[in-house]
């Protein structure tokens, strides 16, 4: 789904991908393969409830009805590419990589040296997180809670 449009010709077309490329779908979730995937079996977890772009404003009860089929998939792609890992990746809003406005999670299946963008083993710092700051963003985020 990434970089395809919804609107017009495009609509049609990923209707047919996601009817030829589905791999299961629940009361509250679809999988199905990325129409433009970084590997073989990469795949996509999308709810079925609308009028989420993203999980910001989905509520609690919503998203725990799609994501309990996260680990079904994860370990389906898994077994059936043979790949030694998977990323799952969710990107909230634009900034983050955001493409399609619908709330999904990414299922990349990963091999050593695939060549595959991946964070390092701490991230994108090697350095540890200062104690002070550590605590000023740790309180911002309860305080948002």
């Amino acid at each position: 789904m990434n970089g395809v449009q919804s609107a017009g010709t495009d609509s049609h077309v990923l209707a047919l991908l996601v009817w030829v490329a589905q791999i299961f779908e629940t009361e509250h979730a679809l999988a199905f393969l990325d129409a433009f995937p970084m590997a073989r079996g990469h795949s996509l977890l999308i709810p079925k409830a609308t009028g989420y772009a993203d999980l910001y404003d989905m509520p609690p009860d919503v998203a725990a009805a799609f994501l309990r089929e996260l680990p079904r998939l994860a370990k389906a792609v898994k077994d059936a590419t043979g790949c030694e890992g998977v990323n799952i990746v969710q990107n909230n809003g634009k900034a983050a990589g955001q493409v399609v406005m619908h709330a999904h999670f990414h299922v990349i299946p990963r091999m050593s040296g695939d060549g595959i963008v991946k964070l390092g083993a701490h991230g994108a710092s090697a350095n540890m997180i200062d104690p002070a700051m550590a605590q000023e963003v740790g309180d911002a985020i309860r305080a948002a809670l």
